[in-house]
């Protein structure tokens, strides 16, 4: 899960969220499901 959000997360996210502080770039979202998806890093 990508989570992005506009402020301060309160709670403790799961283990398998990634969190991305607004304003956050495309590639920066990119580059994320790659390191995250096996398949997406295949392609690259």
């Amino acid at each position: 899960m990508i989570v992005i959000s506009p402020a301060a997360v309160r709670q403790t996210p799961p283990a398998s969220a990634r969190l991305l502080p607004k304003p956050v770039h495309p590639s920066q979202v990119l580059a994320l499901e790659r390191d995250l998806h096996p398949a997406a890093r295949r392609a690259a």
